[in-house]
């Protein structure tokens, strides 16, 4: 009995130390992912550089000068990895107005992809909205600040280098009034000669006139026949002008309001036929008989006698 005993104890105690060996041995440790940018693969992560900034197209809010605005985030550099990226609705984060203003400075369309790139930096950096994967925009006191890839700015400066040397081409047309001409006399060959101020406009005061502003960047129609400072004119329409562009050498307008018009040399440096692109060409006030040939230079060209017309 003692002997069966003795051979059932031996392996009994074999299998309980292996056990013990077993059970004490260390486990192996999961590696635990580090949130440091060397774990992260370099086509992760995207750096923003600075591109521009802009202020909400209708709001009259002015914390910054331009100049201020362009330097303040100047230096400013945003490295984003992919895991902080996250799609959204356009409209829960952006009005239908600051969208409008954002589609006209950056050219964007309505299917525009949005996501929203949460940070652990300070606000106003913690929120950002990256736009089709090119944009990165903060937005704060009125104003839109733009960053965009590395790769895209380099783009983007040298296309803006591009249209303001072609815009260099219609400085003549820029903060001067614009004065509507008709074709007055078709059988001259002279310019001068041939187009005119004509009788709806001289006479019957029913033509609008225009004046673009490089500096202010407000867009004004007024009524001819009102030769005050287009500051001091009371029955007019302004509209803050959101984008200034050369296309297929045409200087073309586009402005909060919606109105879109665009300008071509015609025939002489002093000379513009305009056409209405988008949006509705304001009439109240400033005249419904709206010329499609514009002059710097009025005083150079012919104009009907009113005679006795009084209106």
């Amino acid at each position: 009995m003692i002997q069966h005993i003795k051979y059932f104890i031996i392996p009994l105690l074999i299998f309980t130390s292996v056990s013990c060996q077993q059970s004490t041995k260390p486990a192996k440790e999961k590696p635990v992912k580090s949130e440091n940018i060397s774990n992260i693969s370099v086509k992760d992560i995207r750096v923003f550089v600075f591109y521009k900034s802009f202020g909400f197209c209708n709001s009259m809010v002015d914390y910054f000068t331009q100049k201020e605005a362009e330097d303040l985030y100047a230096d400013k550099i945003f490295n984003i990895k992919k895991n902080e990226e996250k799609e959204i609705d356009l409209f829960s984060v952006l009005d239908e107005e600051k969208w409008n203003c954002l589609k006209e400075n950056l050219n964007l369309q309505n299917t525009s992809q949005i996501k929203v790139v949460k940070t652990k930096e300070d606000f106003p950096f913690d929120n950002l909205l990256l736009i089709n994967d090119k944009y990165l925009l903060v937005s704060r006191d009125g104003y839109f600040f733009v960053f965009a890839t590395k790769e895209k700015q380099k783009i983007l400066v040298s296309d803006e280098k591009n249209n303001r040397d072609n815009l260099e081409n219609f400085t003549s047309l820029f903060d001067v009034k614009l004065t509507g001409l008709s074709v007055v006399n078709d059988k001259k060959k002279k310019l001068f000669e041939k187009y005119g101020l004509d009788f709806t406009m001289l006479c019957n005061c029913n033509s609008p006139s225009m004046y673009v502003s490089n500096t202010s960047k407000d867009f004004t129609i007024f009524n001819y026949c009102d030769q005050a400072d287009v500051k001091n004119i009371k029955n007019k329409f302004t509209s803050k002008i959101t984008k200034l562009e050369v296309v297929n050498k045409k200087l073309v307008i586009s402005t909060v309001s919606g109105l879109k018009i665009s300008f071509e040399k015609f025939e002489n440096e002093n000379l513009f036929e305009m056409k209405v692109l988008e949006g509705k060409f304001p009439l109240k006030y400033v005249g419904t008989d709206v010329k499609s040939i514009y002059t710097t230079q009025p005083e150079k060209f012919q104009k009907v006698n009113c005679g006795d017309y009084s209106g």
